[in-house]
């Protein structure tokens, strides 16, 4: 399917609230839910390491739980991703309402839950499932510049490599990649530190319905000026 150049730009702009979004979710599980990324997989593997030598406030059981449950989300979210055969602009309707979906359960968990590990654990596996969802479907669309949204080294280094080599392709979009993640990153941590982190969840909720809501009218919009050019053929 080809976009138009308002859906161009209407996909780019999904693709870096998403990254937005990354910044906000590390934020969130990284302060509140035991010293886990659940985006970012390296940190993880870096914590496990230094737990294993001997860092108090870093648990390997976390890590691990988080590096599973991504694992997971990418092994079902490849396999969902692959029975739907659609456009890109619907492909990330489904996507985002998925996410939509396990942000709520996370959402009741920690407002029903009385606070223990063993639940915050399970919200930084729910957490890590939606965002390895959210990664492969950025890998499907595969916008330029915008292949992945929840890692910023291929990013940085794509970036590096342009610049040295006098490419200008892309660039705008890695370098607003990476500031929006660190944008969402401090958005997330004053949510958490200053607010609380169900106020933080909201705001990742409220900012998917919100992307779901641009879509849809998108979608109706489209489909409102494919009607209007056929009637003009009665």
């Amino acid at each position: 399917m080809v976009l138009r150049t308002d859906q161009r730009g209407l996909l780019t702009g999904v693709l870096l609230t998403m990254i937005l979004l990354t910044g906000i979710v590390d934020a969130i599980s990284y302060l509140a839910l035991g010293r886990v990324f659940v985006a970012n997989m390296t940190g993880n593997v870096i914590f496990i390491g230094f737990a294993l030598a001997g860092e108090k406030s870093l648990s390997v059981s976390s890590a691990l739980v988080a590096l599973s449950a991504f694992f997971v989300g990418a092994v079902l979210s490849g396999r969902f991703y692959n029975y739907i055969n659609s456009d890109r602009l619907r492909l990330l309707g489904i996507g985002l309402t998925a996410q939509a979906l396990l942000f709520t359960l996370v959402l009741c968990i920690l407002v029903f839950s009385n606070g223990s590990a063993v639940w915050q654990m399970g919200s930084a596996a729910l957490l890590a499932i939606a965002m390895a969802f959210q990664n492969t479907l950025a890998r499907r669309i595969a916008m330029p510049g915008l292949a992945t949204t929840v890692v910023l080294t291929s990013t940085l280094t794509d970036l590096g490599a342009d610049i040295g080599a006098g490419k200008s392709l892309q660039q705008r979009r890695r370098l607003l990649a990476i500031v929006i993640m660190c944008l969402g990153a401090c958005v997330g941590g004053i949510f958490v530190l200053y607010v609380s982190v169900v106020a933080a969840l909201v705001l990742t909720l409220g900012l998917v319905i919100v992307l779901l809501a641009l879509l849809m009218f998108s979608r109706q919009r489209a489909t409102r000026g494919i009607s209007a050019r056929d009637t003009k053929y009665i």
